[in-house]
């Protein structure tokens, strides 16, 4: 998939933290955290640690373009990808609150027989997977995003879609596989879930857009100003042309827990990314900080939905990418030494993102990095990165909750 990228030496870079707030032994202490994680591992992006809205610590390193020398900056917009979940699952919950969905509708009650998204053959599991189960992971449908990963020749088609087509074409992939487990079962983590919410939210919203009703109803109040869900069409071209955007980082892969290795430029995407709700957003650090304090202070949705938002609805202890997973609605539910964290991570070739949220002593930590491990070696490097991101964003969680 790099298509011959070239490889970039300017890894001295990647050693060279700047903005970073260290004039204390306590912020040299969060340092020596991420340079620990460094010593295994190339990181390139952003990295915020924040307490009671205020940003107690920043972290950059590397470039969101080496060959240009181009810094990041706070207005640097990344990808989001799967951390998009959790905005998904909101707007959800949002339109469970106005009472325009119940939580229990099966998916054939608002993405009705004749809906264009079944091209005539609405599946029976339509009529049997509920909302609850879309949003808890746990419907038993396959993950088209893999699909798309390992028989990547079997979804070309997808390269000359339209933003009014690419759905149904997904859907009518997928129609007929056969469900992993009844509904309800068991857990497993499938982006055709958060792809079927996008459709159903549009459906009950109607008179606007998805994307427009997002802006209106959360990012504007909130003052989101650089976050961006972007329609079909708009997030198609975007997967087609990766760079046509000049405000977006470039994204490199590198042989993982190889320091030495060269980063080289991803030049091509391919069809093999969580479309609409599953993971097409675009934020900031800063906005998603905005989003956790707002969240979780219950300015979105109501406490009683906040409260089943957050809720383990399904876990899992050996998920083949993600490991030990405890999930709720687009949020995963950890304890680090007692402590409550909600968190989400985020895939794209190229791209690593990690958010997450203390509740109890409201602690924040953004992560965002143009890096990840090269789809040539074996893919379990891809769970690998993620797990131990993981327990650096756990670290530095302890670390202020210790310490400040």
């Amino acid at each position: 998939m790099l298509l011959n990228a070239p490889c970039i030496p300017l890894l001295s870079a990647l050693h060279t933290p700047r903005a970073c707030k260290s004039g204390t032994a306590k912020m040299k202490q969060l340092l020596d955290i991420i340079n620990q994680y460094q010593q295994q591992n190339q990181f390139s992006g952003q990295i915020i640690v924040a307490r009671k809205k205020n940003i107690v610590y920043s972290y950059t390193a590397g470039y969101a373009d080496f060959a240009n020398k181009q810094q990041f900056s706070e207005q640097t917009i990344f990808p989001i990808a799967s951390i998009s979940k959790q905005f998904m699952a909101t707007v959800i919950l949002k339109l469970i609150e106005s009472r325009q969905i119940d939580i229990e509708d099966p998916i054939s009650a608002h993405l009705k027989v004749d809906h264009k998204i079944w091209s005539g053959n609405m599946p029976l599991w339509a009529n049997n997977i509920t909302i609850h189960q879309l949003l808890a992971n746990c419907s038993g449908l396959v993950n088209y995003v893999m699909e798309a990963i390992f028989h990547p020749d079997a979804w070309q088609e997808m390269d000359n879609a339209n933003g009014q087509d690419i759905t149904r074409l997904i859907v009518e992939k997928i129609n007929f596989m056969p469900l992993l487990f009844v509904p309800g079962s068991q857990f497993a983590y499938s982006n055709t879930n958060y792809l079927l919410l996008g459709e159903i939210a549009q459906e009950v919203i109607k008179s606007q857009s998805l994307p427009t009703w997002v802006q209106n109803n959360i990012f504007n109040p909130l003052e989101m100003t650089k976050t961006i869900w972007p329609d079909l069409e708009q997030e198609l071209a975007y997967i087609r042309n990766i760079y046509a955007q000049t405000n977006l980082p470039k994204r490199y892969t590198t042989n993982y827990h190889d320091v030495t290795s060269e980063p080289e430029l991803v030049v091509s995407h391919g069809f093999n990314v969580p479309c609409g709700g599953a993971g097409s957003m675009f934020s900031t650090a800063k906005d998603l900080l905005t989003w956790n304090n707002a969240l979780y202070s219950g300015k979105i949705i109501s406490s009683i939905l906040l409260q089943q938002m957050t809720t383990v609805h399904q876990h899992i202890d050996n998920d083949p990418c993600l490991g030990k997973v405890s999930y709720g609605y687009g949020i995963m539910i950890d304890k680090i030494e007692g402590q409550t964290i909600y968190r989400h991570s985020g895939h794209f070739n190229g791209i690593r993102t990690q958010l997450s949220y203390d509740p109890n002593n409201e602690i924040s930590v953004v992560l965002l990095t143009n890096f990840s491990p090269s789809y040539a070696q074996d893919f379990s490097f891809v769970s690998m990165q993620d797990k131990e991101q993981v327990d650096l964003v756990s670290q530095l969680h302890l670390a202020i909750l210790n310490h400040y």
